[in-house]
């Protein structure tokens, strides 16, 4: 779960910070208002490329567990 709603995720519980794409970003703000987009510092690199990244969002997630 993320910020109280169900939404499939992979996060890396080792990493400082998580990647999302923009569209899921718009997806999860669609349905949830009052979470939004803060400019940023960060800068991320693969190889010797440096990814663009439009900005931040600190969000809470939660691992749900099945039911027996």
């Amino acid at each position: 779960m993320i910020s109280g709603m169900k939404i499939e995720a992979e996060p890396d519980s080792t990493s400082d910070a998580n990647i999302m794409d923009e569209e899921q970003f718009w997806q999860l703000q669609n349905q949830a208002p009052e979470i939004t987009l803060k400019s940023t510092r960060i800068k991320l690199k693969v190889q010797k490329e440096e990814l663009p990244v439009i900005g931040e969002v600190k969000i809470s997630m939660s691992k749900l567990t099945p039911r027996c």
